[in-house]
């Protein structure tokens, strides 16, 4: 009888990602909204109906119930993800299994050089569509560094996303090659950042790639820490960004996922991305870039790739205008 209810009367199972994070919008909600307004009947005791009558009370309440919102948002998830926890592929134990290594490797608080390296030069991502790409302090290409320079050697389209961007001369070569040869590229680049170096380094790049049919953006709505690529079908996203350090130097990790629906979904995503960007060009360049902004770029390209790219937020390189 119970499960028969439960047919008529529940919501229906949410069938794709788009119910499923409709779903959890809904029940993190309705949880803030309880939370929020139950909390303050409790502390409001008999003056309840006094103070849920005031327009500035009202005003306040709406405001918190929407600052926690977020909080919600994150207990709902791990709900849901210790839900869904025991119906999760082989991927994801593939995936545990490096973080089984990582505190195995780091009992006792001291991580030890030559064993986090044995760990990511023994990785193995696997060859399916779904893949774990791992980067890290290795003496050789990393896992994630070469599946990503053997994409570029054979892709066709490209569209990248990148909060940090100062490639090794090897990959920037590479992606220049994919915008020459075939269908164009676009970057997508921060226009705002708490580094001010990151940004002066990746602009020493921009007259090159224009050269080579490359549409660069910078984003302006607000700062930009997303690091996503779409090669052709295949759609990567993680931590790293396309930097010497990111490639060979900080531990990584890159989710490929390669399917067609997912790459034009995500190409989509990259789209508002555009309409929120300015896009450089060389007349662009010319107006904002002088000698001396030159010398700032080149020092700050040398500061990521071959010093510290942290030194950058103690440097106030005071960048030009865009406009």
């Amino acid at each position: 009888m119970a499960a028969w209810l439960d047919r008529i009367l529940g919501r229906p199972k949410a069938a794709d990602p788009a119910a499923f994070a409709a779903f959890l919008g809904r029940q993190a909600a309705f949880v803030a909204q309880k939370t929020a307004i139950d909390y303050c009947r409790v502390k409001a005791g008999r003056r309840e109906r006094q103070m849920f009558s005031d327009a500035d009370f009202v005003a306040a309440l709406r405001h918190c119930r929407w600052q926690t919102f977020a909080g919600a948002v994150q207990d709902v998830m791990a709900l849901a993800e210790s839900h869904l926890r025991p119906h999760v592929g082989p991927e994801v134990a593939h995936l545990a299994g490096y973080f089984d290594a990582l505190d195995t490797l780091s009992q006792g608080g001291k991580v030890r050089y030559l064993g986090l390296r044995t760990i990511i030069k023994g990785w193995r991502p696997g060859i399916g569509e779904v893949q774990w790409l791992l980067g890290g302090p290795t003496n050789r290409i990393s896992p994630w560094a070469l599946t990503l320079k053997r994409s570029l050697q054979v892709g066709k389209r490209l569209d990248i996303v990148s909060a940090y961007f100062s490639p090794s001369q090897t990959i920037l070569r590479r992606i220049a090659r994919v915008g020459k040869r075939n269908k164009g590229l676009r970057l997508i680049m921060a226009g705002k950042t708490d580094n001010g170096a990151t940004i002066a380094a990746a602009r020493v790049l921009y007259r090159y790639l224009l050269k080579r049919r490359t549409r660069i953006f910078e984003y302006q709505a607000r700062p930009l820490h997303m690091k996503l690529m779409v090669i052709d079908d295949a759609v990567y996203i993680g931590s790293a960004n396309l930097d010497v350090r990111s490639l060979f130097i900080n531990l990584e990790i890159m989710l490929r996922v390669k399917d067609h629906d997912l790459a034009t979904h995500m190409r989509g995503v990259i789209d508002t991305l555009v309409a929120e960007s300015e896009e450089q060009t060389t007349a662009l360049l010319s107006r904002r870039d002088g000698w001396w902004s030159r010398f700032k770029g080149g020092l700050a390209y040398f500061l990521v790739n071959s010093v510290d790219y942290t030194v950058g937020r103690r440097i106030k390189f005071g960048l030009l205008r865009s406009r």
